[in-house]
């Protein structure tokens, strides 16, 4: 029976993993926990008094990056060769955004930007730099900051989206 609850970092133990950290994905998870906190939980299996990570290992590392002393895990009796697969599934059978996809959540992300920060659109940020010393990223700026990405990739992927008709939109993703 598995269940969730908080456990001490120290308690978990990394085997040979079979993706290498990425200590670039860890800081750009490290922001988003640090703005949102940790959404999904890493999970991990009983092994005598330790605990044997299963998966997650970008997370532990993120939230061993803020220096907290704990995370939230899913605690499983799985066997080893269960565990194993539990690993390898995280990571095959994780569905990652198509361009469109990742179009839609950009503009989705900055209109909400917009809305909570009327101050950081086009034009208004550069200029209450330049006057006020006072400055709210743009949101090409964020999400080059967040995200990893490129402003030029960021706003191309949102006008693309954006130039799109519904109908198109909805080809393509039936596709």
């Amino acid at each position: 029976m598995s269940q969730i609850r908080d456990i001490k970092l120290s308690d978990i133990v990394v085997d040979e993993r079979l993706r290498a950290l990425d200590p670039d994905w860890v800081k750009l998870l490290a922001q988003s926990i640090e703005d949102i906190g940790l959404r999904s939980p890493i999970l991990v299996v009983e092994s005598g008094a330790k605990l044997r990570l299963m998966a997650g290992l970008h997370r532990l590392e993120a939230v061993r990056s803020l220096g907290r002393s704990t995370i939230s895990a899913i605690v499983s009796d799985d066997k080893a060769l269960q565990r194993r697969v539990v690993e390898v599934d995280e990571n095959l059978m994780r569905r990652d955004l198509s361009e469109l996809d990742r179009g839609a959540f950009l503009a989705e992300r900055r209109k909400l930007y917009l809305e909570l920060n009327p101050e950081a659109s086009r034009g208004k940020a550069g200029a209450q730099a330049r006057w006020h010393g006072v400055a709210k990223l743009g949101f090409a700026s964020l999400a080059e900051k967040k995200l990893g990405l490129s402003k030029t990739v960021v706003k191309r992927a949102i006008q693309r989206y954006e130039n799109l008709r519904p109908e198109i939109r909805q080809l393509i993703h039936d596709m």
